[in-house]
């Protein structure tokens, strides 16, 4: 039919590029996670405005784009059921093969009329090229990651950290460009099975881990106050 498609394989290439920039990404916030003092209230403010910037990342043609994509396949599919059935009625009636294929016509063309405007956008989707991520406001993320920098007093390494952060999602959205339809849905599934939103599904981990490394310097500084404190006194 003409919905018959299996990609180009350029998202099978991208794989592994893409896993690894995944890697990448997760082991640059763990770094920044680490930053003693990174997370005073006012980093963490900004940390979590980084985030937000690249939350909703998902270009909206692009869904709207694989939505008719599947809603055509599975027309495709009714039709091939409406033929099959058609058919099978028509043999148990003892009709001609001429007329078997009549009827068969019959049920497809009732179909095709009924759903024209959803066959037509279908095929209108599987010819275009689709960019799977919206496009990252990369001034914004720069500022963002420069105040980050300046408040926590960041060294030349910790910086790099941020700077290749910036990398690593400027690329997987470079991957992911004027994709086929079949490509962008494989992008799709690649990125929700390895759970990668970029910034957007490690935020929680990632401001998670700063919260209890957070709360754990706090706790190592009270212990060493009190130990400190009793050392004196005896």
């Amino acid at each position: 039919g003409i919905l018959s498609t299996d990609g180009t394989g350029k998202i099978d290439q991208l794989k592994n590029e893409i896993l690894n920039t995944k890697k990448a990404i997760q082991n640059d916030l763990q770094q920044i996670a680490l930053i003693p003092g990174a997370l005073n209230e006012q980093g963490f403010a900004i940390f979590k405005e980084v985030y937000s910037l690249s939350k909703e990342i998902i270009e909206p043609a692009a869904q709207a784009g694989v939505a008719a994509y599947n809603k055509g396949k599975e027309i495709n599919n009714s039709i091939l059921e409406a033929e099959k059935k058609a058919a099978q009625e028509a043999t148990e009636q003892g009709k001609t093969a001429l007329e078997i294929e009549s009827a068969k016509k019959a049920a497809r063309e009732a179909i095709e009329k009924s759903k024209q405007g959803e066959i037509a956008a279908a095929a209108a989707a599987k010819t275009q090229e689709y960019d799977l991520m919206k496009v990252i406001d990369t001034e914004k993320i720069k500022k963002t990651f420069g105040v980050f920098a300046e408040v926590n007093k960041l060294t030349a390494e910790q910086r790099a950290y941020l700077d290749d952060l910036e990398k690593q999602n400027q690329k997987i959205y470079d991957l992911t460009t004027k994709l086929s339809i079949a490509d962008l849905q494989k992008s799709m599934l690649l990125l929700t099975q390895n759970d990668l939103h970029t910034f957007a599904n490690q935020v929680d981990v990632e401001l998670d881990l700063l919260k209890r490394y957070k709360e754990d310097l706090n706790l190592i500084k009270n212990s060493i106050t009190k130990l400190s404190t009793n050392v004196d006194t005896t």
